[in-house]
């Protein structure tokens, strides 16, 4: 079987229950893997999508857990890779879910890269679709956030805007002020260890380059985050940047006067 009717498929997912669906979890279970995998009908996928994404929100853990014993994390994975922009919303929506429920960091980082993915790629994202984004990553944050996740994150980031260049200005501003706005306000109590990893990440020199940007509002933001981060953690790293910044100043008005 390379293709199902979606009728068909509703109908195999409406005649019982779903306890009597999970009490033959193991045909259930490798039909839809079989859908995700090797079905070609979008909406089809979409319905099997649909389906699992009842598992870890109106059902117990229990059955969340059948996405991971099952492997469904690295097949849903695959479709956040997906053209289909509805497809790719509700995968990220799955995994995040199955990864607050089970604080499995593993799986929030590889969520964290496929999401970068999404947004660093060609095609347009719309705000809604960034918006949504945004509070998967949340939903995979605990408040705190651990330290050792808030640097990964960092690190993804710094990684994703220096090797690809062709962020979308939207996705640039909300993940910059995520990550250096809300997410230096959810770890101030992290200290020098946090800190010396973003100075060591270079994410300050990264969100430097929106100072020239032609976009005014990544300039706004750029200045805010640098002021922000500068006068309450690192004040001597603040203390470089300007200097950095208005040395740039003074070159580029010295050309201006050679022109």
């Amino acid at each position: 079987m390379t293709t199902m009717n979606l009728e068909i498929f509703k109908m195999i997912i409406e005649r019982g229950t779903t306890d009597e669906l999970l009490n033959k979890k193991a045909d259930f279970i490798n039909m839809l893997k079989h859908c995700l995998q090797n079905e070609e009908d979008s909406e089809i996928k979409l319905e099997a999508i649909d389906y699992i994404w009842k598992f870890p929100t109106t059902l117990a853990i229990n059955e969340a857990k059948i996405l991971l014993d099952n492997q469904f994390i690295p097949i849903i994975m695959k479709l956040i890779y997906s053209k289909n922009e509805r497809i790719v919303m509700n995968a990220i929506s799955i995994i995040g879910h199955v990864a607050l429920h089970f604080r499995d960091h593993v799986i929030e980082l590889k969520l964290l890269e496929a999401i970068l993915y999404v947004l660093s790629s060609t095609e347009t994202r719309d705000e809604n679709s960034c918006y949504y984004i945004s509070e998967t990553i949340y939903f995979c944050s605990e408040d705190p956030m651990p330290v050792e996740l808030a640097i990964d994150i960092a690190r993804i980031f710094v990684k994703n805007i220096n090797e690809k260049h062709n962020f979308q200005n939207a996705s640039i501003e909300w993940l910059s002020n995520w990550l250096c706005l809300d997410g230096l306000n959810k770890i101030t109590s992290y200290g020098n260890e946090y800190i010396q990893a973003l100075e060591e990440l270079e994410l300050i020199k990264t969100i430097l380059k929106f100072i020239w940007s032609t976009d005014s509002t990544l300039r706004e933001l750029a200045f805010y985050i640098l002021m922000k981060v500068g006068f309450k953690k690192m004040p001597l790293l603040f203390q470089r940047v300007l200097f950095f910044a208005s040395e740039k100043l003074r070159q580029f008005t010295e050309y201006l006067a050679i022109a």
